[in-house]
Order: C-alpha cells, then structure tokens, then sequence
C-alpha cells in the first residue's frame, strides 16, 4: 500500500440514521489509503465507464471507450463498451478484474450490440465506405450502471448512444436506451436491445431530443431508480426519475422527481436533486451509515467528493472533499470517481473508490481508494 492521501477532518453531528429532513450530518472519514491500481487484462491500454456491481457473487464492471494493445476478431481495437469482472471480492489487496466477454481472439469485446439502425448508420458512414454525408461519424454505446433485479435474473443496463467523429466537435448525445441482459452459465453476459420506443431507432427508449436517464440506477423498494446530469460546466445538475420495475420499459410509467416529495409524469417537473459530475456519480445505501451516499469526481479537478441523505430524492447534505488524485498525463484530469460497494467486507464502513487516471495519449489506468468511515458523533 502506497501512503495516506488524506485525512477528512472528523466531523461532529447528528447520526444518519435521523429522520428526515433535513439532510444527514456527513460522516467523518477516518483513512483514505491509496490502494494497488485496478488488475486489468494486460491488453487493455485504457477503458473507462467503471460502473460495477454484484451479480451473481462476482463484481461485474461495464465500461465504455475500450483501447486494446492489439484487434480481436472483429479487427477492432477500440470499441464503444466491454465488460469484466472480479470472481473475487476480497480487495483488501486491491481489485482484480480476472474475467472479461471476449471474442474467438480471447480479447475483450463490445457486449452491448448496435441496434439494426444503428450498425447501418455507422456503415454508411464509415470513412473508406462512406456513403451518406457527413462521413467519419460514428456511433457509440456508453454503458452506465448494471442494474441485476433479483426477482427475474434479468440485468438492466442504461446507456448513452454517442454521435462522435467528422465534424463532431467532442461527442454529442443520439438517444438513450436500458439493453436487457441475462447471466451465461460460464459467467458471460446474454445482452438484448427490446423494442422500446416509437422513434427511428425503437431500441432507445429516450430518442436523440429527449432527457434519458443513464446515469447511476438501481433498484429500491419495488421501483427502479435513475439519475442524469444535465447543464454541464462547472457543476452537473442532476435529475432523478423512477418506474415500477415491472414497466421499466415503458415511458409512460415514468415519474420525475419534481420537490416537495412530489413526483410527476411531466418529464420538465424534474427539479435537480443535487450537483453531481459530468461523469456520473455513484448513490449507493450504506449499511453500516443507515443512510445513501453519494460519491462523484469534480468537474474539471482531481477532486473526489461525498454527500449523504436519507432517501434517494433527498435532500442531501452539503458535499465535501473526500480525496484528490494523482495527477494525469499533461494535466488531463481525473474523473468517473466511483464506489464499488460489493467489496465492502463490513456493510459500509470500509468503501473502495476508483477513478479514471490519464497515463500518457493512449493511456489510463485506476487507481484505488480504501476509505473508511465512522459514524457521526461516534
């Protein structure tokens, strides 16, 4: 283990378990200790995303843009989204990530398919190919969090669909869908995109001018929650919807948190819950805390932050300054600050984080936090 990177100064107050409102007082930190990078498959350059959750007894992490040493047999080697996972959740050592969908080459491989319409836009305008203008543009799947529902087996996995390349300046969103999944029996995933919209593309469920919610998600007291940033620049506001899970494809089921423990069909209610990252932020209940936590990379800054509340809406308390990370490659900074909260080996007290650290121009890596916590006032 490398030094302490800092220490969270105590703070006093009330325990989350208070009823709310108003907000949990944050609980104080007690270490936060650099552990051993992610183990990744060494042909692996760089990969991000990092959404992770437990299915099955294993750590699964769905990532997005994937850079690989070499092309596996789709002659590919950078691809929109792949997929790992750890068999063991002991990362008292750090995390190893010792399994991974591949293709027939044994390397990593996209495991959320293009739609029809979405494998034919990116042949017509593929650079030597092109045969509708603009050319070089491409799409790409960005997955957010796995999402296992326990009652059916199936796994819910929210994406962004990306415009990128041509004249594109960075990226720029064309719709948002849930891709449907179940486990293989040699742990792989079986992943579908169903009919769920009326659009061009009826396999997004949110088309290119609509707000989708593909950021953290999960399931909690019968309802499958979302989140989405939005008013990206210094600060993300974020937004939260929710839809029995039973209809989770179905957008007229969907309600939008609007305040005042109000939620409304109107998808323009939604009022922001709190300032999260760009990069999306984990929500997670944490045992041990008897409250949600919230973890997210600020924008534009090495800085890793955390907020509590006692319900998924809020309200959530003033964030503060959990850890900075290394510096990146040319001052590139850190982001997608994310907890894994299946490692945890005592219900919430101990958490580890990751990030997302540039190493060079086709390099990352990430670094691993183990965080403890203590109870407020304890």
């Amino acid at each position: 283990m490398r030094p302490v990177l800092y220490v969270a100064t105590a703070l006093a107050g009330l325990a989350c378990m208070a009823a709310a409102p108003p907000p949990p007082v944050l609980p104080p930190v007690l270490s936060v200790t650099q552990m051993p990078n992610v183990v990744q498959n060494p042909a692996v350059l760089e990969r991000d995303g990092t959404y992770s959750a437990l299915i099955n007894g294993a750590s699964y992490w769905a990532f997005n843009d994937t850079a690989l040493s070499a092309p596996n047999a789709s002659g590919q080697n950078f691809f929109s989204n792949s997929l790992s996972w750890a068999t063991s959740l002991d990362a008292s050592g750090g995390i190893v990530l010792n399994k991974d969908q591949v293709d027939s080459s044994g390397l990593p491989a996209q495991f959320i398919p293009f739609s029809p319409v979405e494998a034919a836009f990116n042949a017509n305008h593929a650079g030597n190919k092109c045969a509708i203008k603009p050319c070089n543009v491409s799409l790409a799947i960005w997955p957010g969090p796995l999402v296992p529902d326990a009652a059916t087996g199936k796994i819910y996995i929210p994406f962004g669909l990306i415009y990128r390349g041509g004249p594109v300046q960075g990226f720029q969103g064309a719709g948002t869908g849930i891709a449907v999944a179940t486990l293989n029996a040699d742990g792989t995933m079986n992943v579908t995109r169903p009919v769920e919209g009326k659009g061009r593309d009826i396999n997004l469920l949110w088309q290119k001018n609509q707000q989708g919610y593909a950021d953290e998600a999960f399931i909690y007291n019968g309802y499958y929650y979302a989140y989405t940033g939005h008013n990206v620049f210094v600060t993300t506001e974020d937004l939260l919807a929710r839809v029995p899970v039973a209809n989770i494809l179905d957008l007229s089921a969907w309600t939008y948190y609007a305040g005042n423990e109000v939620w409304s069909t109107d998808p323009s209610a939604a009022v922001p819950v709190f300032d999260g990252s760009a990069s999306g932020s984990s929500v997670f209940y944490d045992a041990y805390l008897n409250c949600w936590m919230l973890i997210y990379s600020g924008n534009f800054s090495n800085d890793i932050y955390y907020a509590v509340a006692h319900h998924p809406e809020g309200p959530w308390s003033k964030p503060a300054l959990l850890a900075v990370g290394e510096t990146g490659y040319n001052n590139n900074a850190d982001y997608a600050g994310r907890a894994h909260p299946e490692f945890s080996p005592d219900g919430g007290k101990t958490e580890y984080i990751t990030y997302v650290h540039s190493t060079g121009a086709f390099g990352q890596d990430l670094p691993t936090l183990q965080v403890v916590f203590g109870k407020p006032g304890g």
